[in-house]
């Protein structure tokens, strides 16, 4: 089941895509060189930390690529820049305060941040597809998407234990 990342700029979207199906997208705006987003939205039956993470990647990266500064509105996004620091200089000056600090997140080691910020659509009695490292729809993905901004925070030992854990990973009814 492959994975598909792409910007619907008629919508203001960033779609992901697993197996042909819509799984999410982050909602976004453009005034000039400032990319404002919105929010995150993820099916029920996608909700993966996994997903989520590569999803919001791919936007702040292709905010790089496009040297557009982020506006992130988004909790799951700035969460998300919280935990990798790296894409921090892409937010605005006015807008680095609102970046939570690392520590704050790593105190409650039960979340899943970003996804927990995440807007959940669609049935909760819809069969949970999971995502995980080392399914082939990821690897596949994560080795065309290589250079400064990759997906490399994924090959940390403590990050994918966190990613991998089944009861992080479990669906709220």
């Amino acid at each position: 089941m492959p994975i598909a990342i792409e910007n619907n700029r008629g919508q203001f979207q960033y779609q992901i895509f697993k197996a042909g199906e819509l799984a999410g997208f982050v909602q976004y705006s453009m005034d000039g060189a400032d990319l404002w987003v919105l929010h995150t939205s993820m099916k029920r039956q996608f909700k993966s930390a996994l997903l989520t993470d590569m999803l919001i990647h791919h936007v702040l990266t292709d905010a790089h690529a496009s040297r557009l500064a982020v506006l992130p509105f988004c909790p799951a996004v700035r969460a998300f820049i919280a935990e990798h620091r790296e894409y921090a200089y892409l937010v605005t000056a006015e807008w680095q305060e609102r970046i939570p600090s690392p520590a704050h997140h790593k105190a409650d080691a039960d979340s899943n941040i970003p996804l927990d910020f995440v807007r959940l659509t669609g049935s909760c009695r819809a069969q949970h597809l999971d995502t995980t490292l080392g399914s082939p729809d990821v690897d596949q993905y994560i080795n065309g998407n290589t250079g400064p901004l990759s997906l490399t925070h994924l090959q940390d030992p403590a990050a994918l234990a966190q990613l991998q854990d089944p009861e992080q990973q479990s669906v709220d009814s």
